[in-house]
């Protein structure tokens, strides 16, 4: 399968700059698998095609001020985004993806120890004009401003610097901090909006860019299906009876990085850190089996579902590292609907919708809708108007 079946035209000026105010004010397209057909709806008109008893599973990772300056001893300055903090979690190279089963999680049990991931403060970064950085550079943080940050300097932590202790792959690099630096991201980071949103000041979006629901820091990216969400929104459903429940999925490097790969099957996809509580996956198991449908809100909600799906049709309570890849000739076993935006072009989450779409005509089925939406003026990617997958 080619890489080039999944591309698209998509003028810039359906490229979402800006989110809808209000959040559930945004367009909603809704795709009907089986029959092909398409709806035009508001996002807040969703309750017409939920019924009592629908498990909307929601993503409550919430989007760290990721994107971070400093600079070299030269005075040469480095852009960095924070992906992923492996310090937290010493089996990221203890769970490893079968690319020949798309994408399952496995344990490992041979003698990789990783030892240098045993230290604090250690994070996997994307770094521009990385080609520059080796082991054992040092790099200054905050050092692009005219006067210190007032609360470092009085904390005694400032300047925090980054060591950089390995070279992964192109742009990629294994970091220390000579600080936790989660406490002072606010201060010294900010809102990493994807390349495509153009803004003089990003924190403007620093509120919108997070999902009402969100609460456990560590994504580099926001969810976005979950964005169209409102506070009175979920109480209404709720009233309906549709169920909300949440796992926990930190968006890392493969929401920046496009697919480079013609031949798909030959993508590695990065690892991104998941979770679901034995509670959340005792009652998910229960209400598949009662026949309820399970409906991830976003891609990232599905893949934990689908990560943690066992043979025996249950889910299993999982805390680690999940590479799965999702691409048509995947079959879907844990999720029954889906919630999305519309994505880029040659991107592996539009090869997760198409496989979503079925694995016979989803490619087609999706570029068709695809068209559709903008014919009809929907908005795209992170911004941009929703889709509900059925």
């Amino acid at each position: 399968m080619k890489l080039s079946e999944f591309d698209y035209n998509l003028p810039k000026h359906f490229i979402a700059q800006t989110p809808c105010e209000p959040r559930d004010h945004s367009k909603l397209m809704v795709l009907d698998r089986a029959a092909g057909k398409i709806e035009h709806k508001k996002f807040y008109d969703i309750g017409e095609f939920l019924k009592k008893g629908d498990v909307l599973v929601v993503n409550n990772s919430k989007v760290m001020a990721a994107r971070l300056f400093g600079r070299k001893s030269t005075g040469a300055q480095v852009e960095i985004l924070l992906l992923s903090d492996i310090s937290k979690d010493r089996n990221m190279g203890l769970i490893k993806q079968e690319s020949k089963t798309r994408g399952t999680i496995s344990p490992r049990n041979d003698a990789d120890s990783n030892a240098e991931f045993t230290r604090k403060n250690i994070w996997q970064v994307l770094v521009r004009s990385a080609k520059r950085l080796r082991a054992g550079d040092e790099i200054m943080i905050d050092k692009e401003k005219t006067t210190p940050n007032p609360s470092l300097v009085r904390r005694g932590v400032y300047p925090i610097k980054m060591k950089i202790l390995k070279e992964l792959e192109e742009g990629i690099r294994l970091v220390q901090f000579n600080e936790d630096i989660v406490k002072d991201l606010d201060a010294i980071g900010t809102v990493p909006l994807p390349p495509y949103i153009k803004s003089d000041n990003v924190n403007t979006f620093k509120e919108r860019y997070q999902t009402v629901y969100s609460k456990i820091l560590g994504s580099a990216a926001a969810p976005t299906a979950g964005l169209h969400f409102t506070p009175e929104l979920i109480t209404n459903l709720k009233k309906k009876g549709v169920i909300f429940k949440e796992v926990l999925l930190h968006i890392g490097l493969d929401t920046f990085r496009p697919m480079a790969v013609e031949n798909i099957e030959e993508h590695k996809i990065h690892k991104e850190y998941c979770e679901l509580d034995e509670k959340t996956a005792e009652f998910l198991t229960k209400a598949k089996k009662d026949g309820r449908r399970i409906i991830a809100v976003g891609t990232t909600a599905a893949r934990v579902l689908e990560s943690v799906f066992d043979q025996n049709g249950k889910f299993k309570p999982f805390k680690g590292w999940t590479g799965i890849f999702i691409y048509p000739g995947y079959k879907f076993k844990a999720i029954d609907a889906l919630i999305t935006n519309f994505h880029l072009p040659k991107s592996s989450l539009l090869l997760m919708v198409s496989a979503f779409c079925g694995n016979d005509n989803g490619r087609k089925l999706i570029i068709k809708a695809y068209e559709e939406a903008k014919n009809h003026n929907y908005r795209f990617f992170s911004f941009g108007d929703a889709m509900m997958i059925v």
